[in-house]
């Protein structure tokens, strides 16, 4: 009997403990020419671009704008990773095209994440994942040289989507702090490759001179070949296919198998 109540009592403490983890998406937006003029209050197209400077939430957008309603497009496929109450908008002047101004953009989506942590302290994990649409993706891998955070229960995820591979950033995926890295290409997006690399003050000599599309086979990153429907996409495609993200993830990850070392893999989604 005695040893039946210590069993009891035993499970009753395995029950109890509990791992409180919390997933925090940092979405990244891309460039957007003119952006000033764009997000004017005046402009018909504010709804479709506005993004206030740093860190907010995105559901305190109205919910007309096209980030507020992407926040709940991926809560409905995932409410568990995709919170409402922890999924946030970096804004920043993508107007100016200098790579030493992605630099500094990525030094301060570090500083400001950073101080966002801090409301998170409770948690025993917290699960940053940053995703980063084109030029948003290199203010990411901008970010990446100043981990770890302070925090050391923080796991760092990192989804580029049609980023420009440049050789200035490539090796910055390979930082041991990111615990899982995914980058989404289409052979069919030219825009991806149009910022020619070998004008830039802090591009490496021997680097193409365009942008690439992929990292290296070597590179701690698993890379991803898109087709939807059977087609390759184009750059302002992935606007409207990043709502099915969750279920693109899911597939990916099973294509994968839980494999650790950068491979790649060709995957045709077809859209519901």
């Amino acid at each position: 009997m005695r040893r039946i109540f210590v069993m009891m009592l035993l499970g009753l403490n395995l029950v109890s403990i509990q791992i409180y983890s919390v997933y925090i998406t940092v979405w990244v937006h891309g460039t957007y020419p003119a952006l000033s003029v764009l997000r004017a209050s005046w402009s018909p197209v504010r709804k479709m671009v506005y993004a206030q400077r740093g860190l907010s939430l995105a559901k305190q957008l109205p919910g007309n704008y096209y980030f507020a309603r992407l926040a709940k497009q991926l809560h409905e496929c995932d409410d568990c990773v995709y919170c409402l109450d922890h999924f946030y908008l970096y804004g920043w002047h993508s107007s100016n095209v200098r790579p030493g101004h992605r630099i500094s953009e990525g030094r301060l989506l570090y500083e400001q994440l950073q101080e966002l942590l801090k409301n998170y302290s409770h948690h025993d994990e917290i699960i940053v994942r940053c995703i980063g649409f084109s030029h948003g993706g290199n203010v990411i891998l901008n970010m990446l040289p100043h981990l770890p955070f302070l925090a050391p229960n923080v796991k760092v995820e990192v989804i580029l989507l049609a980023t420009p591979i440049q050789e200035s950033t490539r090796p910055y995926i390979n930082n041991p702090h990111v615990s899982k890295a995914y980058s989404v290409y289409s052979d069919g997006d030219w825009i991806q490759r149009i910022d020619a690399q070998r004008f830039h003050h802090n591009c490496p000599k021997g680097a193409s001179f365009w942008s690439q599309r992929t990292f290296r086979d070597e590179d701690c990153v698993q890379q991803i070949c898109l087709k939807v429907n059977g087609k390759k996409i184009g750059h302002a495609k992935y606007r409207y296919l990043v709502k099915y993200l969750p279920d693109m993830l899911q597939q990916i990850e099973s294509l994968f198998q839980g494999q650790t070392t950068a491979k790649k893999v060709c995957l045709n989604y077809i859209t519901p």
